[in-house]
């Protein structure tokens, strides 16, 4: 549990340094203020598309100049794969505390065995999105920074 809470309390933080950075590549792309960023998922429900929301704002003012478009099949398999998991995970756990019979139990328990799988495969997808959207935002801020022309060499005079 004390590893989950670091995980998460560290995705917060990059999340909100990617929204703050999105905000100067691109402010017209972001639908939210910055403190959706990490507010968004703390409300009851709306926790369910707001995030989303920021993540797809941060995504569009990310992607590198000269490219009209990024592919987004990684932010919603990320996306898809976070809710897909919570929900299963809550379903599955319903069912086992509610079983009674043997049968009902095992199967239940091979419920939650799965739930964890999804869960393992919306951490991967999650890491994937991570390293995804840094990289992008690496590229646009590398496109940012021009080079600085050389000095033409002072002619000597003697």
């Amino acid at each position: 549990m004390l590893t989950f809470l670091a995980t998460a309390v560290v995705f917060l933080v990059w999340f909100r340094r990617v929204r703050l950075n999105a905000e100067v590549f691109d402010a017209h792309a972001q639908p939210m203020r910055p403190g959706w960023a990490i507010g968004a998922w703390f409300v009851p429900f709306v926790n369910f598309f707001l995030p989303y929301r920021v993540a797809s704002g941060i995504w569009t003012a990310s992607t590198p100049a000269g490219r009209p478009f990024a592919s987004r099949a990684l932010l919603n398999a990320w996306w898809a794969g976070l809710i897909g998991s919570r929900l299963f995970v809550v379903w599955s756990e319903r069912r086992y505390t509610a079983a009674e019979e043997v049968d009902e139990v095992l199967d239940a328990f091979g419920l939650v065995i799965a739930a964890d799988v999804l869960d393992i495969a919306a951490a991967v997808l999650a890491i994937l999105f991570v390293r995804r959207l840094t990289a992008m935002q690496g590229e646009r801020v590398a496109q940012r920074a021009a080079p600085v022309a050389p000095m033409p060499a002072a002619e000597q005079t003697g």
